[in-house]
């Protein structure tokens, strides 16, 4: 977790600060040299609160406000502590951090709300470090898209033994389901899911993706084509609309800027796999999104998202089947439509995608309201 932080605070010096580097005689003493030596500080914090902990969620705040869907009998209020890590993310309604507050006369006393939170979204337990993780900065409202008893958490992994035995992508009735491979000769595969229908296991397998440059690290096998599956039976069910804790969310963001340069805007940064190659599947405010390395999500106005692409790539899938990739270094604005009630909290403060027919159509209804 501290070499992933490390990682989080090189890729937003190095590109989301850039400006500052460029502008900095423009920039106060405070921010241009303090205003890093906080953030900095900021994150290390972050990182002891999380560094010795396993399993597949960490959670740790600052300026940080949570409302609970289940509250964990040691949490007194709703202020998370460095040193209160019982929080699980599938118990978490949404999550509320401050905006950036600066206090020359004391600069200890600043305020800067940021959350990191870990979830395996749809990684397979194989993997050696396979947690994806969101951080939020500054005054951002991050909202669970999953309640507790629809959440897929992974438990444990068996192994199965074939003779010969034809992967796919995901079951044959699920949609875009393709045959990915055939596998001869005998063997086995470390499997961590049965679907619900008992008829397939998720298993690891790495395979590169068609289309772009990167990997998948699981793929479905059938059951029957197993020569010994023991004990799948002991494998939690997975669906397919199904996903771990915070895999899907919702968020908002205030649309003011932070008074330093060194101080990211606010908004969340998601870091995948930390294996660039291996590809991360999060929806966020209803954004199919399949990424590697990192991207940075944030809302501008009612109206529009910005997604950027820090390192790796990144692909929105869209409801007709077609797809749009974002490269390293580059930014796409997304339309969207406010105030729906998508995520787990009853309320109507989430932020949609919208095609670009929707988006037309929204604001139609929107100026005839």
């Amino acid at each position: 977790m501290k070499n992933t932080l490390t990682k989080h605070i090189y890729i937003l010096i190095v590109c989301l600060l850039s400006v500052g580097v460029a502008n900095a005689q423009t920039i106060s003493e405070f921010c241009e040299e303090r205003g890093r030596e906080f953030i900095v500080q900021a994150f290390q914090e972050l990182g002891s609160a999380c560094a010795n902990l396993s399993g597949d969620g960490c959670f740790s705040g600052r300026e940080t406000t949570i409302n609970y869907l289940i509250k964990p009998s040691s949490v007194l209020n709703d202020l998370p502590s460095f040193e209160d890590n019982t929080i699980l993310p599938q118990n978490i309604a949404s999550i509320i951090t401050e905006d950036f507050e600066l206090n020359i006369d004391n600069p200890i006393e600043s305020k800067w709300g940021i959350v990191t939170l870990s979830s395996p979204a749809n990684l397979h337990t194989m993997l050696p470090i396979n947690l994806s993780t969101l951080l939020t900065f500054g005054g951002v409202r991050l909202e669970n898209g999953i309640y507790p008893e629809e959440v897929f958490e992974r438990d444990i992994v068996v192994r199965v033994s074939f003779t010969m035995i034809d992967l796919f992508s995901q079951p044959t009735n699920w949609e875009g389901s393709q045959q990915i491979d055939t596998l001869t000769g005998g063997g086995t595969l470390e499997a961590d899911a049965m679907s619900r229908d008992g008829k397939w296991v998720r298993v690891f397998y790495l395979y590169d993706d068609e289309l772009y440059d990167f990997q998948h690290a699981s793929a479905w096998a059938r059951v029957e084509d197993l020569t010994d599956a023991t004990d799948i039976d002991t494998l939690p069910t997975l669906g397919e609309d199904q996903y771990t804790a915070f895999q899907r969310f919702y968020f908002s963001n205030v649309s003011t800027n932070t008074p330093c340069e060194a101080i990211p805007n606010p908004s969340i940064l998601v870091q995948g796999s930390s294996s660039i190659a291996i590809a991360t599947q999060i929806i966020v405010n209803n954004v199919d999104l399949t990424f590697t390395g990192a991207v940075n999500l944030r809302v501008i106005n009612d109206r529009e998202m910005e997604l950027t692409v820090l390192d790796g790539i990144a692909i929105i899938h869209l409801p007709n089947q077609q797809e749009i990739p974002i490269g390293a270094g580059e930014t796409k604005i997304l339309c969207i439509g406010a105030n729906r009630n998508l995520g787990v909290d009853g309320e109507a403060n989430d932020y949609e995608f919208l095609s670009r027919e929707q988006c037309a159509l929204d604001l139609v209804q929107d100026d005839d309201g």
